[in-house]
C-alpha cells in the first residue's frame, strides 16, 4: 500500500472523530479507537518509543527528486510545522505539511491542520505547482475549513523559503482575488504529536469523563469532564477547591475531549502542581440558547458539590468567550455560590450579537449584587471578537456597583488570552486567596 492511500485512510477516521465523542466513558468509542491500525504507524512516528503518542506524519516517505532541481527547490521537501496567523486567534491553527516530493513543475504534499489537532479540522494528500524564479513557491489547491474563513471553498496554499529564517512563509490565497488572506509560517522541527487514544493519555492524568446524576441536564449537554486532584481517595474527609470551567463556543458540541485543550485543564497536562477539583460541562450544540442557561449550571454546581467533596468556601468561576459572559452572567445571579470569579475574553450579554436570551436572565437584577465580590477579568488588547471596549465597560460598571473588580488588559494578545492565563500559576494563586466565609 502506498503512502498516499494510507494517509487517506486517517483522513476519513479523523474526520469521523472530529464529530464524535470518542474514548472510554464516552457513548461513542470505537470510532477514534479505529486509529489502532497498522496504517497509523506507517503515517505517523512514535515519539520516544511510546505506544500512544507519534509525531504528525513522522513516518510519511520523502522522495528525493528524479531530476536535479537545485538547492532552491530540494529545500522544500520534508516535514514542516507551524501557525496560521490570521486573525481573530493568531497561532489557534497549527498546520503539520509534508512534502513528499517535487519537480521542476509539480510536487505532493500531505497536510494536517486544526484548532485542536488531536481533533484536525483538514487532513488531505494533494497536488501543487512550483514557479520558478529567483525566490521560488509552490501553489496548491486546498479544501480549506471554515475555520480558515474560506467556508468550505477552494484555496490556495502559496508558500515559499525564506532565506533569513530558513521557513515557509506565505498563506491561504483566496482565488477570486489572489491574494493572501490568512498568512502562514512554517519551520523544520519535532513539534506536533497526537495521541493514538487521547482518552487512555487524558486519564492517565487523572482527566475522565463524567454523566450526569440528574438525567434532565443531559439535554444542555453530554456529561462533563472532571478532574479529581492527586491525594484526592487518599483522605476521604478532607475537601478541596473547585473550579467549574465554562468553554467558548469553537468547544461546543459532543465531544468532551475538546475541553482538555483551552481551559484549567492545560496545568494538568503540563504536570504542574494542581490542588484543585475541575469540572468542565459540555454544552450541545443545538438548543434554544446561545450560550450557557443557568438553570443549566445551577444542575452542574448541584452535582458538583453533591457527588465531591467541594470545599464550600473555595468554588470558583471561570469560562472564556462565550463561557465568560455565562461567568459574568452566573456571577450576578448566584453570589453568594462563588469566592471569585474569572472571565476571560468576555462582556456582558448586552454588548455580544445574539444574546438575547441572555440579557432576560438578569433584567432587573441590580449590579450592586456583586458588591465585595472578586471578579478578575482578563483581556486581549487587540481582540477583535469581544473588543477590549466591551470588557472595559462591563467592568467599569461593575465597579461603580462596588464589586472587587479588576480588568488585566494583556498588550500583544487578541481573543486568546487564555493559553498564557491557565498555564500561569499565579492565576490559580489569585483564586485561592479569595474564600468565602
Amino acid at each position: 500500500m502506498k503512502v498516499g492511500q494510507i494517509a487517506a485512510i486517517v483522513i476519513i477516521t479523523l474526520i469521523c472523530g472530529c464529530t464524535s465523542n470518542p474514548g472510554k466513558n464516552a457513548p461513542t468509542e470505537k470510532t477514534w479507537r479505529n486509529l489502532d491500525m497498522p496504517e497509523f504507524e506507517a503515517v505517523h512516528s512514535s515519539v520516544d518509543g511510546s505506544d500512544n503518542e507519534f509525531l504528525i506524519f513522522g513516518n510519511i516517505s520523502i522522495s528525493k527528486p528524479v531530476s536535479n532541481v537545485g538547492p532552491s527547490l530540494e529545500r522544500f521537501l520534508g516535514r514542516w510545522e507551524g501557525f496560521d496567523l490570521g486573525t481573530p486567534v493568531r497561532n489557534d491553527v497549527k498546520i503539520v505539511l509534508a512534502i513528499r516530493d517535487i519537480s521542476d513543475s509539480r510536487g505532493t504534499a500531505a497536510i494536517w491542520s486544526g484548532t485542536n489537532l488531536q481533533y484536525p479540522s483538514n487532513v488531505e494528500e494533494f497536488e501543487f505547482s512550483v514557479r520558478p524564479g529567483a525566490e521560488p513557491a509552490i501553489e496548491g489547491a486546498l479544501e480549506f475549513s471554515p475555520q480558515f474563513g474560506m467556508n468550505g471553498s477552494k484555496a490556495v496554499l502559496y508558500l515559499r523559503f525564506d532565506k533569513a529564517t530558513g521557513d515557509l512563509v506565505g498563506g491561504i490565497k483566496n482565488p477570486g482575488n489572489n491574494k493572501i488572506e490568512r498568512p502562514v509560517e512554517l519551520g523544520k522541527g519535532r513539534t506536533f504529536f497526537v495521541y493514538r487514544d487521547y482518552a487512555a493519555y487524558l486519564a492517565g492524568k487523572g482527566i475522565t469523563t463524567r454523566q450526569y446524576s440528574e438525567e434532565s441536564l443531559s439535554s444542555y449537554g453530554n456529561g462533563y469532564l472532571l478532574y479529581l486532584p492527586e491525594g484526592y481517595d487518599a483522605d476521604p474527609m478532607k475537601s478541596w477547591p473547585a473550579i467549574l470551567f465554562l468553554c467558548g463556543v469553537g468547544d461546543r458540541g459532543a465531544n468532551p475531549y475538546l475541553l482538555a485543550k483551552a481551559s484549567p485543564f492545560m496545568m494538568v497536562r503540563e504536570n504542574k502542581p494542581f490542588p484543585f477539583i475541575v469540572i468542565a460541562p459540555l454544552l450541545n450544540t443545538s438548543g434554544p440558547y446561545r450560550s450557557f442557561p443557568s438553570a443549566y449550571l445551577d444542575g452542574v454546581v448541584k452535582e458538583l458539590r453533591t457527588k465531591y467533596r467541594v470545599d464550600p468556601g473555595r468554588l470558583y468561576l471561570t469560562g472564556i468567550s462565550m463561557g465568560g459572559e455565562a461567568v459574568y452572567r452566573f456571577a450576578l445571579l448566584k453570589p453568594d455560590l462563588f469566592a471569585a470569579a474569572a472571565p476571560l475574553s468576555a462582556a456582558f450579554a448586552k454588548y455580544l450579537r445574539g444574546y438575547t436570551s441572555e440579557v432576560r436572565e438578569t433584567a432587573g437584577i441590580p449590579l450592586s449584587r456583586l458588591k465585595g465580590f472578586p471578579i478578575l477579568a482578563i483581556q486581549g488588547m487587540h481582540d477583535i471578537v469581544v473588543p477590549i471596549e466591551f470588557a472595559k465597560e462591563s467592568v467599569d460598571s461593575l465597579a461603580k456597583a462596588g464589586a472587587d473588580i479588576c480588568l488585566n488588559a494583556l498588550e500583544n494578545h487578541d481573543h486568546d488570552v487564555w493559553t498564557d492565563t491557565y498555564s500561569d500559576p499565579a492565576f490559580y494563586n489569585w483564586l485561592l486567596a479569595h474564600s468565602r466565609q
